[in-house]
C-alpha cells in the first residue's frame, strides 16, 4: 500500500484539487481512498459527506475503486482508541491512500497518522503544493520537513507541485527538490474542478506520480 500525503503551507493553492484529480486517475486501475483532514471540508461537500469519522457519523463515500473518508474533528478532543479500529477497517484492501492535509500541523494530523501507522507494509510519500510565488514555495519546502518531524516519521519526498504556473522563475528551487508545474486553468476557477473532466495536465502529472510511487523508494 502507498500513502501519499498532500501538504501545503498556504490555503488556496489547490491541494484538494490535486488530491481529487489524482484519486480519479489512480482509481481507474487501483483501489484508492481519499482521506480529508482539511477543515474547509471542500472534498466532503463534493462527495456529499456531512459528518466525520471522529464523530462516527456520515463519514464515508464509495463508488467503484474510489472511496472517501472525512477525518476532521472540528476542534473536539478525540482519543486514538476511539477511531483506530474504525479507520483501519476502511484502509485495509486499498492500494493507495491519499491524505489531504490542512495548512496547520494540528492534532487531527497527528491523530490520523497515529491510527494509520498501525498498518504494516506501507510506503509513505509526501507531495507539496504551492502557488508560484517564491516565498510560498520556500514555505512549502519547509513545511514538508515540519510535517515529517511532527509525525516522527521519514516520508519519501516526491517534490512540489507549483499550481497556477505562468512561466515564473523557479529554477533556483530545482536544486532542492523535484518541481512539477500545472498552469492556470480558467475553467477550474469558474466552473469548479469537480464539474470538469480531469485536465490533460493533471492526467500527465498523475501518471508521473504513479510511476514514482511504483518504481522509487
Amino acid at each position: 500500500m502507498f500513502r501519499l500525503s498532500i501538504v501545503g503551507a498556504k490555503g488556496g493553492v489547490g491541494k484538494s484539487t490535486l488530491a481529487y484529480y489524482l484519486a480519479l486517475e489512480f482509481s481507474k486501475n487501483k483501489k484508492v481512498l481519499i482521506v480529508s483532514i482539511d477543515g474547509s471540508r471542500t472534498l466532503s461537500e463534493i462527495f456529499n459527506v456531512s459528518g466525520s469519522l471522529l464523530d462516527n457519523t456520515d463519514f464515508y463515500y464509495e463508488k467503484g475503486n474510489l472511496s472517501f473518508i472525512s477525518f476532521s474533528s472540528g476542534g473536539k478532543d478525540v482519543s486514538i482508541d476511539t477511531v483506530e479500529n474504525i479507520y483501519l477497517q476502511y484502509i485495509i484492501g486499498k492500494d493507495i491512500v491519499i491524505v489531504d492535509n490542512p495548512v496547520h500541523l494540528g492534532k487531527d494530523i497527528i491523530l490520523e497518522y497515529s491510527a494509520f501507522s498501525k498498518m504494516s507494509n506501507t510506503r509513505n510519500y509526501i507531495l507539496g503544493v504551492s502557488s508560484p510565488q517564491s516565498f510560498v514555495i520556500t514555505a512549502t519546502k519547509n513545511f514538508l520537513k515540519e510535517y515529517s518531524s511532527a509525525l516522527s516519521s521519514n516520508f519519501n519526498e516526491i517534490g512540489i507541485v507549483i499550481n497556477f504556473f505562468k512561466g515564473d522563475k523557479i529554477d533556483e528551487f530545482k536544486v532542492y527538490t523535484r518541481i512539477f508545474t500545472i498552469p492556470f486553468i480558467k475553467e477550474l476557477l469558474y466552473k469548479g474542478f469537480w464539474n470538469i473532466e480531469t485536465p490533460k495536465e493533471f492526467k500527465c502529472l498523475s501518471k508521473t506520480i504513479l510511476n514514482i510511487l511504483e518504481n522509487e523508494g
